[in-house]
């Protein structure tokens, strides 16, 4: 009697196996075996966040210590200055060669950059698609907008080093700058008189031009 309590015992815990299925049975270890194929997808996983979630695979992150390792890869062969892409790199030789590729059909003067041309060719449509928020000007270049906008700002965010005094062009600060070396890059083509400023020789030419008249 005993023995046949036991064998329907048996094949009771069996069918109940059998109808929970696969991932409810435990190892000899106590583990499930679904954990267990967590775990083993997981590891397959480069790096995975605490969510569980996978950010980068390997591919990504080798790609991005490439990236970081070559930064600037192409060098100049004249000068020794890298950059970054060799779309680049071609558009610095032009600096050496003088090459200019790109012409307008209106004057045809050339250019280094086809982004140079377009600016240029505003000039002849008389195109100005920046303008000023504050007071509505408009300007056929952003690097002239952004000089424009320092008259509302009040910005200074050039100085010189010499002195400390501050300027809202780059060029202003470049003018000043000839106050403290001395130089006087600007010549007289007639008499060699030299001068700091463009607009001093200007005035300067002005003279030659009356002794003409004379």
């Amino acid at each position: 009697m005993r023995s046949s309590l036991d064998e329907e015992d048996h094949q009771e815990a069996s069918s109940t196996d059998r109808e929970a299925g696969p991932h409810s049975r435990e190892d000899t270890d106590g583990s499930h075996v679904g954990e267990r194929r967590c775990h083993s997808d997981l590891e397959n996983v480069s790096e995975v966040n605490c969510h569980g979630e996978k950010p980068f695979n390997k591919m990504t992150l080798a790609k991005k210590r490439q990236r970081s390792q070559n930064v600037r890869r192409h060098s100049c062969k004249e000068c020794g200055k890298t950059f970054k892409t060799a779309h680049c790199l071609t558009y610095h030789r032009r600096t050496h060669t003088g090459e200019k590729p790109f012409c307008c059909n209106v004057c045809a003067k050339s250019f280094h950059l086809s982004s140079s041309l377009k600016n240029h060719m505003m000039i002849h449509t008389g195109a100005r698609p920046f303008s000023c928020a504050e007071c509505g000007k408009r300007f056929s270049r952003t690097s002239t907008l952004k000089t424009h906008m320092v008259t509302h700002t009040g910005a200074r965010p050039f100085s010189c080093q010499q002195c400390g005094k501050r300027f809202s062009r780059a060029s202003t600060l470049k003018s000043h700058m000839i106050s403290h070396t001395g130089a006087k890059p600007f010549f007289c083509a007639l008499c060699a008189k030299g001068f700091t400023r463009s607009f001093h020789l200007k005035c300067h030419m002005r003279t030659h031009r009356a002794d003409a008249g004379d």
